[in-house]
């Protein structure tokens, strides 16, 4: 059995609002295990779940969204199960009090296939992410809401030895621009670095329910984790060109 909102925020946090259709799920140990890649190969993720009762297989999930959608009218606990055909794994059933659910699963060769991201020995920065940091970057992207460009640097503060400067729009004479600052209560070396605001956005988004910690290393790679109960989430971003 799994609760339906549960369920919701295990698919919200690799979806993410639309961005991500196709994946596999890895069900072993009753453990769940989703990785994901963005549709232009820009950011990289994985969804780890340690409580999933379920029997151990891999299935494919091609359609995300009508997953969604009849995931939607359910209520409650839902009883979660697989159905084999000639070998291979065909449909995931739920059931709640009311519906009976069938889901057709997708060949797993047909989901595109996640590459691995070789982690530099340290990050430049190590920001941990509270509930006030997380509404405050996404009002901010919200207000910016047609500009895709976010850029992230390291810049002097009065409340502390540096700052992590969060800065939405375009940085150029008629842009409307907004700028929200972490405290970094610690030297660090310079950097600037642009990155995807639409991808930050909805990423923050889908983990507001969860603790948070951002990286940054210089060469341009970000990397954003969250932990909620038994539901951990990791994501690796890529800077834009410039």
């Amino acid at each position: 059995m799994i609760n339906k909102l549960k369920l919701q925020s295990i698919i919200s946090k690799y979806y993410l609002n639309g961005t991500i259709e196709s994946v596999k799920w890895s069900i072993k140990d009753n453990q769940l295990n989703i990785d994901f890649t963005g549709p232009n190969k820009d950011f990289i993720g994985s969804v780890n779940v340690g409580d999933f009762s379920a029997e151990s297989c891999e299935v494919g999930i091609y359609n995300t969204t009508q997953l969604n959608k009849l995931i939607g009218i359910t209520s409650g606990e839902l009883m979660l199960s697989f159905i084999k055909t000639q070998g291979f794994y065909t449909k995931l059933v739920l059931d709640d009090t009311k519906f009976n659910l069938v889901y057709v699963l997708a060949d797993t060769n047909l989901i595109p296939s996640v590459g691995a991201v070789t982690e530099p020995p340290k990050y430049d920065l190590e920001i941990d992410l509270n509930e006030d940091h997380i509404d405050s970057l996404i009002k901010a992207k919200n207000a910016i809401a047609d500009n895709d460009h976010l850029v992230i640097k390291l810049a002097p503060s009065l409340d502390a030895e540096m700052g992590c400067d969060f800065t939405f729009g375009d940085n150029t004479e008629h842009s409307n621009r907004i700028t929200y600052q972490i405290p970094v209560n610690e030297k660090k070396d310079m950097f600037e670095l642009p990155f995807n605001s639409n991808t930050f956005k909805e990423i923050l988004a889908v983990n507001k329910d969860s603790k948070g910690k951002l990286k940054i290393h210089k060469d341009g790679l970000m990397s954003l984790t969250f932990t909620s109960n038994d539901i951990n989430s990791k994501y690796y971003l890529i800077r834009k060109p410039n």
